[in-house]
């Protein structure tokens, strides 16, 4: 996955206005302080990733935007992101964005453990080998092609019957 040079706290800025529980590297019950965020485990320490969470009425308790600029800036691209949902499934997306920054932002407030987010300034190709779901192929890994384009206001763009050839073009 590429990375930016810098620690999570040089990239992101988080946020959350309450101490919350973890699971810690020996598999120990822990508590985050306020503003802190959580790399939480498995009972057998088994790294599951960075733990967002919400409170009830589907506020966000947890918040992480990115502080520092993308590599480059560029005004679309692909975004990877390996994430284990709150109902404990795990999913490999790819999305092709037009707002590399709300893209990563609006995954990384997804209720679950965050593994991995990384960016690439151009559109990934498209696998040719799996048939009609077609998922992007990177390092061995396949990662699921979401059906949206994200624009610069973070929002879906449905662009219907044209989805593959706006994808393969690029």
């Amino acid at each position: 996955m590429p990375s930016n040079s810098g620690t999570f706290a040089e990239l992101f800025a988080f946020s959350r206005d309450r101490a919350a529980p973890f699971v810690d590297g020996n598999g120990n019950a822990e508590t985050a302080a306020i503003d802190v965020p959580r790399l939480d485990h498995d009972e057998a320490g088994i790294v599951k990733g960075l733990l967002i969470e919400g409170r009830p009425q589907t506020l966000q308790a947890d918040v992480v935007v990115l502080q520092a600029n993308l590599p480059g800036a560029p005004v679309q691209g692909t975004v990877l992101h390996d994430y284990i949902d709150a109902g404990g499934d795990r999913w490999q997306r790819a999305i092709y964005t037009r707002s590399p920054r709300a893209t990563v932002e609006g995954c990384l407030a997804l209720k679950g453990w965050h593994r991995r987010i990384g960016f690439f300034p151009a559109f990934l190709p498209r696998s040719e080998d799996h048939g009609p779901t077609r998922p992007v192929r990177y390092e061995g890994e396949s990662w699921e092609m979401c059906a949206f384009v994200v624009d610069v206001d973070g929002q879906a763009i449905d662009i219907g019957d044209v989805f593959h050839s706006i994808l393969i073009e690029a």
